[in-house]
């Protein structure tokens, strides 16, 4: 699971700068001396460096205590500006110093909501007795946490295991647990009850053991998890607005029945491959669990497909994309499809049955690289997608990219989607970008894309 959870958001450095620069210079800090100190405190957690990875002197927080007694006494006294706790076992492992300087950090932190960021030491197997103490203190710190993030190898499996995770966690709004396969998670004993605010769960691989407050969730994210486990999730989470799962091959669930599941509020799916393995079946992943899905409320659909970029791996039915974009009841607004293994001749006939896109992004195969067939379909076709706003196609995987795509055929595609016909009514083309296409960087002095760039239309050429 990528760590792009929601569970820091982005620095906000001026204070740190101003910090830095009063310390250095030894000067007055000017006007800011007579702010009240309930003001200097709130400019202290905004300033609060967030992308820090370990307590840093020349770094928010801890550089704010060293400028002058006032600060230092204000910090000091503003637990939000502690309540972000990043640890790394392996950061302390190698320097017994920070044990003792996050414990202290947690003191300061008081009662103030935390986030929590807790990194194994994937190359140890034994910790000492102060990391231990400290674990366990922040698990006994549940009671304040709002968002938490653990990467779970054996070491902290083995300080979790006796207590597990749960309790009752009154803060708690994201809860995102990463472990590696040989990590048995099932032991991890994940058990959230009581937890009102609760709205986001990432976690990979799948449990089916752990307990959550199913239905109050919106946000689900599994990077390892199976076809019955995804069907299962979605009925036990029917306000879930957001979907990300990695599918795992299993070709047991081939023989297990599955029933289609219509979910009414899923607005964005994001299907991957979660095992590169799957790229030599025949049904390609996760091709088969749109079989058993109907979405009638689904605006993005992201399919990212593990196949290999050779141009000798087969192309795939594509028929049970077909199928999903068929129903009646299917009304997609953003389509990203990378690597699916199907021609382009087959994947036009895919996006015809999804005249209500506004955004298509495509990253291609070797079968799908002749990317002159698509423009020729946008071109002077105006029931082929005619509601569609942005355009985007990565070659950045292919040496030979240039092959794949006509200069010419590019620009007259996009004049007639800028500007169509009289009697033609379909949506502008508000941005094209083409990427690693050398010849394609040519047109930024055809007077056309000129023409339209200074009309308004954002093209990208790379």
């Amino acid at each position: 699971m990528a760590s792009s959870s929601p569970l820091v958001s982005r620095p906000i450095r001026g204070a740190e700068l101003e910090a830095q620069a009063a310390l250095a210079a030894n000067t007055s800090l000017g006007p800011i001396t007579t702010l009240p100190p309930e003001t200097l405190g709130e400019i202290f957690i905004h300033s609060r460096n967030e992308s820090l990875k370990a307590p840093n002197p020349k770094s928010c927080p801890l550089l704010l205590t060293r400028v002058c007694r006032r600060w230092r006494t204000v910090a000091l006294s503003t637990p939000a500006l502690w309540g972000l706790l990043f640890l790394d076992l392996n950061t302390m492992l190698e320097n017994a110093a920070l044990v003792e300087l996050h414990d202290e950090w947690l003191s300061r932190a008081r009662c103030t909501p935390l986030i929590v960021i807790l990194r194994d030491a994937s190359r140890v197997w034994e910790v000492s007795d102060s990391i231990e103490s400290l674990v366990q203190k922040i698990l006994r710190s549940s009671h304040l946490w709002e968002h938490v993030e653990f990467t779970v190898d054996l070491t902290l499996a083995g300080l979790l295991l006796p207590t597990g995770i749960g309790n009752t966690f009154p803060l708690l709004e994201t809860l995102a647990i990463d472990a590696p396969d040989r990590v048995d998670i099932n032991r991890l004993r994940i058990s959230i009850g009581d937890a009102p605010d609760l709205y986001a769960v990432p976690v990979s691989p799948f449990d089916p053991q752990i307990q959550l407050p199913w239905s109050q969730l919106t946000i689900f994210q599994s990077a390892k998890i199976d076809i019955p486990s995804c069907l299962k999730v979605l009925q036990n989470i029917p306000c879930l607005l957001l979907g990300y799962f990695g599918i795992q091959n299993d070709s047991s669930c081939r023989s297990k029945p599955m029933v289609q599941h219509t979910h009414g509020h899923l607005r964005q799916l994001i299907l991957t491959s979660g095992d590169r393995r799957d790229a030599v079946e025949e049904d390609s992943v996760p091709m088969p669990f749109l079989r058993h899905l109907i979405t009638p409320a689904l605006e993005d659909l992201i399919l990212s497909f593990s196949v290999s970029v050779c141009p000798e791996t087969p192309p795939q039915n594509e028929s049970t994309l077909l199928s999903f974009l068929s129903q009646p009841s299917t009304q997609l607004h953003s389509l990203r499809l990378s690597f699916m293994p199907t021609t382009t001749a087959r994947l036009v006939e895919c996006l015809q049955a999804a005249p209500s896109l506004r955004h298509f992004e495509l990253t291609p195969t070797g079968h799908t690289a002749d990317m002159d067939i698509l423009f020729i379909q946008l071109t002077g076709q105006s029931d082929f997608l005619p509601h569609l706003e942005s355009l985007h196609v990565d070659l950045e995987h292919w040496d030979d990219s240039d092959t794949f795509v006509t200069a010419s055929i590019v620009v007259e595609m996009l004049c007639w989607r800028w500007d169509p016909p009289a009697g033609i009514e379909i949506a502008q083309l508000e941005s094209f970008e083409i990427v690693k296409a050398s010849k394609m960087r040519m047109l930024d002095s055809d007077p056309e894309v000129l023409r339209l760039r200074e009309e308004g239309m954002v093209i990208v050429l790379e």
